[in-house]
């Protein structure tokens, strides 16, 4: 907590008081805050469990892993370390093994891993990680086919993104999907053709110990020297960074500041008159005072954008909460009196302005001896930067076309509606209390 006195007036009068006649003022505390604050937010708090299920196709891709893959080498360790169920997707049937440590039912399972079962069912595979609570790493080249008769070639999905419903709810939920892409060779009718492996990492980063860190760690060298490539999927990394408690507010105010998890929460002991001329550099009839430059009111919380978004517009909620702690009232929205600075935007940086509409339609007022005014800072609108969708894609073996079951799999994901982080359960990203004086 920092107590920060800018006016050697107002010192004066916290010595000998404003008189009897003075109103009780309004009594918030941090608590009161926090509590509010947790009630409110509108974010997902699932968490996933630390259990960790793996999930490998038993058929020539994982074969070829076991006798062949670098990639597979490294994260062998890991599997059996970490994993607390195996699952062998044996066509149609998944076939389990409890892991017993003492026994090493995992690892001896993963050793003897050689025998071929076609027609693996991966969508029911990937279905079942999603509607689970648990970690899960799924190992495959995901080459689908439907139930139906016929061919290879009239059964195939790999130009259907059959991935797509699975991939919506697992990032609806707030969770993330590593994804590791190995290039390899296999024997096709007597022939050598380029496909690719993929080992899908669902987890959770608000894990203490995600499965995901322990994986990446033992392939990072593997990623240097391009043996394989990794992308992370998430839309609950985008986040506000605080800044120094003498950078936050306006360099002309008094104030006081406690900061929490996802919030701030900034008293201000200056009256309203002085905001409007220290800060907005207005005049007593609202105009702007001649060769003066109106500050920000609060500044430099820096933005850092997520892996799969950049931010693109920020928006200010405001609403004058007084009401809700002292009468339970509904508060009042007074967004129109702040102003992000678009400039300042561009350069990661939240800066906002105070407008003199604040003075305007009972935005503030002296009914409750101050004002608490909640900031919200939300997602108004993202984009999806480019990356390279062709390490998902491989020309598949019964279309002769580019494979791309994957690639769409993952684009149709990151830019659901009710994915992307402007949607209402991901766009708020912090929220600023401001407690004020009385305006009458």
């Amino acid at each position: 907590m920092i107590r920060h006195f800018k006016h050697a007036s107002f010192l004066l009068l916290l010595l000998f008081g404003y008189g009897c006649s003075r109103p009780p003022e309004l009594e918030i505390s941090f608590d009161q805050i926090k509590t509010s604050f947790e009630k409110s937010k509108a974010m997902d708090k699932e968490v996933l469990g630390q259990k960790t299920v793996l999930y490998l196709d038993n058929s020539t891709c994982v074969i070829d892993a076991v006798n062949n893959s670098n990639v597979w080498k490294a994260v062998f360790p890991n599997f059996t370390q970490y994993t607390d169920e195996l699952v062998l997707l044996k066509g149609s049937e998944l076939e389990r093994t409890e892991l017993e440590r003492d026994e090493n039912k995992v690892e001896t399972a993963l050793k003897r891993i050689d025998k071929d079962y076609p027609w693996a069912d991966i969508d029911k595979a990937v279905q079942e990680i999603v509607k689970g609570n648990n970690q899960a790493i799924l190992v495959s080249d995901f080459e689908a086919f439907d139930g139906g008769t016929g061919t290879l070639t009239s059964k195939t999905r790999d130009l259907v993104p059959y991935l797509s419903p699975w991939l919506k709810i697992w990032m609806e939920r707030g969770f993330s999907i590593y994804i590791i892409t190995e290039p390899y060779k296999e024997s096709y009718n007597g022939r050598l053709v380029d496909k690719k492996r993929f080992y899908f990492i669902f987890t959770d980063d608000k894990l203490e110990a995600p499965i995901s860190a322990n994986v990446q760690s033992q392939i990072d060298h593997l990623i240097n020297n391009g043996t394989c490539q990794l992308f992370k999927m998430t839309n609950s990394d985008i986040l506000v960074v605080s800044p120094d408690e003498n950078e936050m507010i306006s360099n002309e105010l008094g104030f006081e500041l406690t900061k929490g998890s996802g919030f701030d929460f900034i008293s201000i002991e200056d009256s309203w008159d002085d905001i409007r001329t220290n800060v907005m550099k207005l005049d007593e009839y609202g105009e702007p005072v001649s060769g003066e430059k109106k500050q920000h009111f609060v500044k430099n919380f820096k933005l850092n954008h997520g892996v799969n978004y950049k931010v693109e517009n920020i928006k200010v909620i405001a609403t004058n909460i007084t009401a809700d702690f002292v009468a339970l009232k509904k508060g009042k929205d007074i967004s129109a009196a702040f102003v992000v600075d678009e400039n300042a935007l561009k350069k990661n940086l939240i800066n906002v302005y105070l407008s003199d509409k604040i003075f305007t339609d009972d935005f503030i007022n002296a009914e409750h001896g101050g004002n608490l005014i909640r900031l919200d800072f939300v997602i108004d609108q993202v984009s999806v930067p480019l990356y390279d969708k062709t390490i998902f894609e491989w020309v598949s073996l019964y279309k002769n076309e580019t494979a791309i079951c994957i690639s769409k799999s993952i684009e149709n994901a990151l830019t659901d509606l009710n994915v992307i982080p402007s949607n209402e359960k991901r766009k708020l990203i912090h929220t600023v209390f401001i407690k004020t004086s009385s305006y009458k």
